[in-house]
């Protein structure tokens, strides 16, 4: 990381930042902060989160956004509240409401609401509302939503592996869910509330893991703008490949390396004498050479396959050099 002495702002940096983004903002607001401290030529954010929203968000920045297709964020971990009896056209606190009922404790009981939730745990289909980033013909849903103009969207599946309450406090039920990508919290609000007859919006949420990416590694945009004026940014950047951590890994030689960089297939002969990670066909795996990752590739044969072939055939295809 190089710093600007005269401005004493970071000019180069490369990893993943994991922000605590507070709510009352968007993702871009902090993607402007960082911006603005760090001077990264390229940043971006993965998983985006509602104004409403707070918890992980992981800014990516200048070599490191070339691993954003590779990163493992299949699950996601929320918090959150949603308040039964009172529906609204964005599924959130922030819209405007289309009705009320009330919410009987000796009808909605805790018994029924905790089963409620169970119900919704497995393979499940969301209608993507109106008031998300989704593009209808190029335009964002939420936009044309504040146009008063709503169009027809197509169900997906989703996937919840875990939907537990936490907290009942009538006519607020406090939630912790794990969800696949591409879920929508405020959606699945709706759906419960539907379940109960009684509607309901999401009033809060909080994302405390995506994928790799936890609270734990997050920093809040006040602890960064100290950090980074006093120049420790850099032991809370996240290296490519602890991000990558998922991902098998197969050390090669400098001669594979500048073959990689010229964009040449891997074949089984020049991985004799590499310690070969057990995997399946197609798996992800991360070419390294000295400890950095040179490039992502793809097998084409199984562990077993691979260690077993006599035939010079390609063991692995090149996704991405990242070096």
């Amino acid at each position: 990381m190089k710093r600007d002495k005269s401005t004493n702002v970071t000019t180069s940096v490369e990893g993943v930042l994991v922000i605590d983004k507070p709510t009352g903002i968007s993702s871009y607001d902090v993607i402007r902060v960082v911006k603005k401290w760090l001077c990264p030529k390229k940043v971006g954010h993965t998983g985006t989160l509602d104004p409403l929203a707070s918890g992980v968000l992981p800014i990516v920045m200048n070599g490191a956004t070339r691993m954003i297709p590779f990163l493992d964020e299949s699950v996601k971990r929320y918090e959150g509240t949603l308040r039964l009896g009172m529906v609204t056209d964005s599924d959130d606190s922030t819209g405007r409401v289309l009705g009320e009922k009330a919410v009987n404790g000796s009808v909605i009981t805790d018994d029924r609401i905790g089963m409620t939730l169970k119900g919704f745990v497995g393979r499940i289909r969301q209608v993507p509302p109106m008031f998300s980033a989704l593009k209808h013909r190029g335009t964002p849903l939420y936009a044309l939503a504040r146009r008063g103009i709503e169009v027809e969207r197509k169900p997906r599946e989703v996937e919840i592996f875990s939907l537990d309450v936490t907290q009942i406090d009538l006519p607020l039920v406090d939630f912790r869910v794990s969800c696949s990508r591409g879920t929508y919290v405020r959606t699945l609000c709706r759906q419960i509330g539907e379940a109960l007859s009684v509607g309901a919006h999401l009033s809060r949420l909080r994302r405390v893991r995506s994928g790799p990416f936890s609270l734990e590694h997050a920093v809040t945009l006040p602890e960064f703008e100290r950090l980074t004026a006093l120049g420790e940014i850099g032991r809370r950047i996240m290296p490519i490949r602890e991000a990558l951590v998922g991902l098998p890994e197969i050390e090669i030689n400098g001669d594979l390396e500048n073959r990689i960089r010229r964009g040449c297939p891997i074949y089984r002969r020049d991985l004799e004498g590499a310690r070969i990670p057990r995997m399946e066909r197609e798996q992800k795996v991360k070419i390294l050479h000295d400890g950095e990752i040179v490039a992502i590739a793809r097998a084409q044969l199984a562990d077993r396959e691979l260690r077993n072939s006599t035939m010079e055939t390609h063991a692995l295809s090149l996704l991405r050099v990242l070096a």
